[in-house]
């Protein structure tokens, strides 16, 4: 725990860095909810399509992700 505790109060730019990129995921998660949910039988199948297609595109920032995903 305290290496924990020496980490975040360290290096305080870098886990903000990864709790925004978790946000971000979210949001366009859900976005691609909203847009494509009437196209899927379950939300499993919704889930897979996403993390599938996700993580076909690549190491790229969220907002070229959010291309690739919603104009492909």
């Amino acid at each position: 725990v305290q290496g924990e505790l020496n980490w975040y109060s360290q290096e305080r730019g870098y886990p903000l860095c990864y709790l925004t990129g978790n946000h971000l995921v979210w949001k366009l998660k859900e976005d691609f909810k909203n847009k494509f949910s009437d196209q899927y039988k379950t939300e499993q199948e919704l889930d897979l399509d996403f993390h599938t297609k996700f993580l076909s595109a690549g190491n790229m920032p969220v907002s070229l992700l959010r291309d690739f995903l919603f104009n492909s």
